[in-house]
């Protein structure tokens, strides 16, 4: 018998997970086609993604129904009658598109779960009363019979659910081939995803992207096919359409590649569907991983791309130009380059944000690797250039004191170090996470700096420059005049989410009040991840400082370390 299976056994999605959480923009959809209007089939509208079923808690369970029915596509001009379609319900589990259930569907929904994960599928055979013309019976003829020119034509089809490459067993409701489900029937398969199924570890890491607003599942983009650790990503509008884009940097063992990809859907593409760069910022034996971030440091109206280096070369910091260059041989042009940190060769992180109201630019915040003492530091590049009079008079005086005349004026391409700070203390050693974000927005002043710790207990600090919190940013008690020598920093709330000895990283991500809180880690035990949303409040109009209130989880998964998070 025929079976009939959806999207080529509804696709199972596999992999090693870095988590992207904040994404500015939904994914495009064409508008379908009315038959009442003349179609130019020479102009064909953007591919769209199928919706994606995902799991949640380590579970994805959903009823497919397949029916016969009417479908608009986008390569015909008017409906088409008699074409296989699918319904969902999602019982447990997300949907790309914030539906619990849709119909009409063709192709059907993408299943997505991850080794160590149980998908559930209640299968119901709709597909009664068929009238498709050329759906024939397709049994053989027998020997030395004649082979009928016209086929008995199918007015019902039995259909089965089977995957590929899964390593799934097939005894009882699970991966069984050699099921056919009757017409007017259902079936319920579960699958047990195994934790050591071929390509995990072994596949690729992905990147999965998710709307902010509702924590909608996106899509995915795997930016180093072949490589399974981890990655460190950021958004940042690098291409100037108004429309944030992905940057992905490479982890350890690989080479210090980043990656750059569209926010819009270019060529019809679908968004994230577009490369718009790939360069090494460091020398290709140089290993230890791209720290990456974005921000518009240069003046221009696009983000910059910002890059750190990882342990085991001189920790550097570089700035790249917009445009970015296409070409995977050439990257952007180069603006800057500074060593924060000194000679010190244990990487360093790297975060931005409009942190320092005193300088009037977005700042950009480092931090040394693991094996350093994990001093913060914040840097602006000025960019004023001195007029001609100005010029005159100060070279004038490093002449009589016998200086350079460049001692007291910054380049446009040289940071200045506005402020610094050792969240953990001096003797803490262990590495940190930076974010930065408008937490508890509704209290003004400038983005707050984030820090967690990437080793022991997690635990979270957050730093602010001045808010409501301290009567107002400090700057306001000051003369004009010293406004560009840096902001002071002060602790206004610290917790431990997890508590286990796996550590955290951290991300924000915007809302229409300022910015929620993202927080990675491990819960003891050390085999389920999650990523939890907070919300930083004040709890009374006296307080000097913010409680962290959990808003809810993003994801959940097995895994033994946090998974990265990048945000916008």
């Amino acid at each position: 018998m025929r079976t009939m299976r959806p999207r080529r056994d509804a696709s199972l999605a596999l992999g090693v997970l870095a988590v992207l959480t904040a994404l500015a923009c939904s994914s495009a959809i064409a508008p379908a086609q009315n038959a009442d209007k003349k179609t130019d089939l020479a102009i064909r509208p953007e591919f769209r993604e199928p919706i994606v079923l995902t799991s949640k808690d380590g579970v994805l369970e959903v009823r497919l129904t397949a029916r016969q029915g009417r479908a608009t596509l986008d390569t015909v001009a008017t409906p088409v009658q008699n074409f296989l379609l699918f319904d969902y319900e999602v019982i447990l589990g997300t949907a790309s598109n914030g539906q619990k259930s849709g119909g009409n569907l063709y192709p059907a929904p993408t299943l997505q779960v991850f080794p160590g994960e149980r998908l559930i599928v209640h299968f119901e055979n709709g597909l009664t009363g068929l009238t498709i013309r050329d759906y024939f019976i397709p049994q053989y003829t027998a020997k030395d019979q004649p082979v009928p020119l016209y086929p008995e034509q199918m007015t019902s089809s039995p259909i089965n659910l089977h995957t590929h490459g899964a390593h799934i067993s097939p005894r009882g409701n699970a991966d069984n081939v050699m099921l056919h489900i009757p017409p007017g029937m259902s079936n319920t398969y579960t699958y047990d995803i195994p934790r050591n199924i071929p390509g995990a570890p072994g596949k690729p890491a992905e990147v999965r992207l998710y709307d902010a607003n509702g924590d909608r599942f996106v899509g995915t983009v795997i930016p180093f096919p072949g490589y399974e650790e981890n990655v460190n990503v950021a958004m940042g509008d690098v291409d100037g359409d108004g429309v944030l884009d992905l940057i992905v940097g490479a982890g350890k063992d690989h080479s210090p590649e980043v990656a750059v990809y569209a926010g819009a859907s270019i060529r019809g593409k679908g968004t994230f569907g577009t490369e718009l760069a790939r360069f090494q910022p460091f020398d290709s034996q140089a290993r230890g991983g791209v720290s990456v971030a974005a921000a518009q440091i240069d003046g221009t109206n696009s983000d910059n791309i910002i890059v750190g280096s990882g342990p085991g070369v001189p920790s550097e910091v570089k700035v790249y130009q917009i445009p970015l260059a296409s070409s995977s041989s050439t990257g952007p042009a180069l603006f800057a380059t500074f060593k924060p940190y000194g000679d010190d060769r244990y990487g360093v992180s790297v975060a931005t944000g409009f942190v320092d109201f005193s300088t009037g630019r977005e700042s950009i915040v480092t931090a040394p690797g693991q094996g350093s003492p994990a001093e913060v530091k914040v840097f602006a590049f000025p960019l004023f250039k001195p007029i001609a009079e100005a010029e005159a008079k100060l070279h004038a005086k490093a002449d009589h004191v016998g200086m350079h005349a460049t001692d007291n004026m910054h380049a446009t391409d040289e940071p200045m170090n506005t402020a610094s700070f050792t969240p953990f203390g001096e003797d803490y050693r262990g590495g940190v996470s930076l974010a930065t974000g408008w937490l508890a927005g509704s209290l003004g002043g400038a983005k707050r700096i984030i820090v967690s710790k990437l080793a022991d207990s997690g635990s979270i600090k957050i730093f602010s420059s001045g808010s409501a919190l301290d009567g107002g940013p400090s700057l306001y008690l000051q003369n004009p005049e010293h406004h560009g020598h840096g902001a002071q920093f002060r602790e206004i709330a610290s917790f431990e989410p997890f508590g286990g000895p796996a550590g955290t990283r951290v991300a924000t991500t915007s809302t229409t009040t300022g910015a929620n809180l993202l927080v990675s880690g491990v819960a003891p035990g050390g085999t389920d991840a999650s990523v939890i949303k907070y919300d930083l409040v004040r709890p009374n109009a006296q307080a000097t400082t913010l409680d962290a209130v959990r808003l809810g989880q993003v994801w959940s998964g097995k895994a033994s370390a946090p998974p990265a998070l990048g945000g916008d």
